[in-house]
């Protein structure tokens, strides 16, 4: 048999591989890699996502202005009819129920979707049933950390859109319809307020604040009164949380952009941000303790009274770790510990208590 010399002199080598010590310790190696990688990774993102809160807000704060330069007012909270002589009457005219965010859609973008709606009956009434503004998704009000940005449905149909961005009502009192008085927040039933009645100044007012969707709360609480002390912690607003109440709501809470009363578009600085309030027992589980209360929702006749009044607590939550986004009545942005002082956290809240707001 003949063999070729190149093939004579060529020498098989031993193929070389892995051996299974040198794979695990490969798989370790990234093992370690990802652990350390993937903290930062996540945290960019987080950081990315806080900046696209924080520019929504801004935009919302730029609307604000534009809307004050345009009439001369900042927008209206909601428009609740008053108990006059034994009847209902609107002595403010248009706007049924309508959120001060609804009324900034011109300002931001959305002129096509506010030209849908109707503002002189309420958004859940007539055209605006059919026409799905109600329902429609405004991006500027969306949070991209919010984990349930999505249609809130009613009967298997699209009825409503959640938001994350609340309007300042003030700290428990939101409105009496027997004396016509309004809490001390930016935005007030029933009325628009000018700058001038920030006798605290604009800049150091709050706005508008996050909030977090679908959250559970307490309704139609009638006992509530100006005698009432205003909770300071979860433990004080929990006493307020009746079990056998059949007006629990275990998740409907800013669900609707749409409807300017404050349990669905605003919040109160009864309490400091992201507090987590123990559910009642008799509720559907919700271990996140985000829930909220209102004793008496505007436009409403809670117990029989039509002459009801409105005290609430509605909290400023966030899905940002240990912080709350908001924006002050001047535009400017800021985000703020969930550790704040509670009186300072108030004092930021109210447009003329003169109190003395410190460096935030």
């Amino acid at each position: 048999m003949f063999v070729s010399p190149s093939s004579a002199g060529r020498r098989r080598l031993p193929r070389k591989g892995f051996t299974l010590i040198e794979l695990l310790v490969v798989i370790a190696i990234i093992a370690v890699l990802m652990a350390i990688l993937l903290p930062a990774v996540q945290q960019a993102r987080e950081a990315a996502r806080r900046t696209q809160c924080k520019n929504n807000l801004k935009q919302l704060g730029l609307a604000l202005a534009n809307y004050e330069a345009t009439h001369t007012k900042f927008p209206m909270a909601v428009v609740d009819d008053a108990f006059v002589n034994g009847g209902w009457t609107n002595p403010a005219g248009d706007g049924g129920l309508w959120s001060p965010q609804a009324r900034l859609l011109p300002f931001l973008e959305e002129a096509g979707l506010y030209d849908l709606a109707d503002l002189d009956i309420a958004y859940d009434e007539g055209v605006n049933a059919d026409n799905g503004v109600a329902w429609a998704r405004v991006e500027v009000l969306q949070c991209p950390d919010e984990i349930n940005d999505k249609v809130r449905l009613s009967g298997g149909n699209p009825a409503y859109y959640p938001l994350n961005y609340a309007y300042n009502a003030g700290d428990w009192l939101v409105w009496d319809v027997a004396s016509r008085r309004a809490g001390h927040g930016s935005f007030v039933p029933n009325d628009a307020l000018e700058t001038r009645d920030f006798t605290d100044g604009t800049s150091n007012t709050l706005g508008l604040a996050e909030v977090i969707a679908y959250t559970a709360y307490n309704r139609d609480d009638v006992g509530v009164n100006d005698a009432t002390p205003v909770p300071r912690t979860a433990g004080d607003l929990e006493g307020h949380i009746n079990d056998s109440s059949p007006n629990n709501k275990d998740s409907s809470g800013h669900t609707e952009w749409s409807d300017g009363r404050v349990h669905q578009s605003g919040f109160t600085t009864t309490l400091t941000p992201n507090t987590r309030v123990k559910q009642a027992a008799t509720w559907p589980a919700n271990d996140e303790g985000f829930v909220d209360f209102t004793n008496c929702r505007e436009n409403k006749s809670c117990g029989g009274d039509p002459n009801g009044a409105t005290y609430a607590a509605i909290t400023a939550r966030s899905w940002h770790p240990g912080i709350v986004n908001f924006v002050l009545m001047d535009g400017s942005t800021r985000s703020i510990s969930e550790t704040i002082d509670l009186d300072q956290w108030r004092a930021l809240g109210s447009r003329n208590g003169g109190e003395v707001v410190e460096q935030f």
